[in-house]
């Protein structure tokens, strides 16, 4: 990760904006073991103009519930996160979905700089067009590049890092979890002056946490045999409790990573709500208008009486466009 950082961060931070230091652990497990001293430590001396940004790979763990850790270490220490404030933080959390590798692979000019024998169309395959959504990224990357030849003997993931990010445009890049990433860093160099969501919304979403009475939903809820249902009932019910009209899955999407801190792209939230037209699990639990959607009061009796599942251990289940 730092030889890639090593190459990204002078993107952002310019000789006349803010500088920067990179403190590496060994590994994921160390970070989360010592953040919540090293963030104490940290609280006692903290500069009003510094920002900590803690960023770590997902694996396989529970996106949410990762994020959920992090944001306790922080507040812990006393210090404030970009999740509470927006304008005046301290620390912000960023999670690579699901290891540094899908952000390479949201880059495929990059790559193709690096390794120019890689297939000029590789990105358009199914398996490649979300970078987020793919399994085990850094296998997936090492298969791309040995099937042209580099790396036969096995990836060499700090030579591949440094390699691909030299070239990596990061205005390009298809991974919503960099883009979601590299947007604080534009905001902390003052190269923007709002924070851009991840996914276009037409309309604001009301500053509170989450809606009145409504229990945070976990990725792996399971609603009638799909993890998408409650999802998109949750975004739809959330929509209306704040008081929205009917909305654009690109909002609703935002709805999910911002306030349901399920990290999705709105295009999956959309393809979701394609699939359900027709089924019988999903008949008359959303309304649908020129692809606005609206949760019927059907849908927000079935959310309300499983809402109390939502906090328990969730089922393991697949979707084919999970994140």
């Amino acid at each position: 990760m730092e030889a890639a950082l090593l190459n990204l961060l002078p993107k952002v931070f310019s000789a006349e904006r803010p500088t920067f230091a990179i403190h590496i652990y060994q590994g994921k497990h160390d970070l989360l073991r010592k953040l919540p001293n090293r963030l104490r430590g940290y609280s006692g001396f903290l500069s009003p103009d510094w920002r900590i940004v803690v960023l770590l790979d997902r694996d396989a763990e529970s996106c949410e519930l990762l994020k959920a850790r992090l944001e306790s270490a922080a507040r812990d220490a006393r210090l404030t996160t970009r999740s509470v404030s927006r304008s005046s933080w301290q620390v912000v959390n960023r999670i690579a979905i699901e290891e540094l590798e899908a952000w390479f692979l949201g880059d495929p000019a990059a790559i193709r700089a690096a390794f120019p024998a890689v297939s000029s169309t590789f990105e358009k395959k199914s398996n490649y067009r979300n970078p987020d959504s793919i399994s085990r990224t850094w296998e997936a990357l090492e298969r791309l590049l040995q099937s042209a030849r580099y790396h036969e003997q096995g990836l060499q993931k700090i030579a591949a890092a440094n390699a691909i990010s030299a070239h990596m445009d990061p205005d390009r890049n298809t991974s919503p979890s960099f883009r979601v990433f590299w947007t604080v860093l534009q905001e902390m160099a003052g190269a923007i002056s709002v924070p851009a969501p991840p996914e276009p919304i037409s309309l604001p979403l009301p500053t509170t946490a989450v809606a009145p009475e409504l229990a945070l939903i976990d990725r792996r809820v399971v609603l009638r045999g799909s993890v998408w249902l409650p999802r998109l009932l949750w975004s739809v019910e959330w929509a209306r409790r704040a008081g929205l009209g009917p909305l654009q899955p690109a909002d609703l999407g935002r709805i999910l990573c911002e306030k349901g801190l399920i990290m999705v792209p709105g295009t999956n939230v959309a393809r979701a709500f394609r699939e359900f037209r027709g089924i019988k699990i999903a008949e008359g639990l959303w309304n649908e208008t020129r692809r606005r959607y609206v949760i019927t009061e059907l849908g927000s009796r079935l959310l309300l009486e499983c809402e109390a599942g939502l906090q328990q251990k969730p089922t393991e289940a697949s979707s084919p466009n999970d994140d």
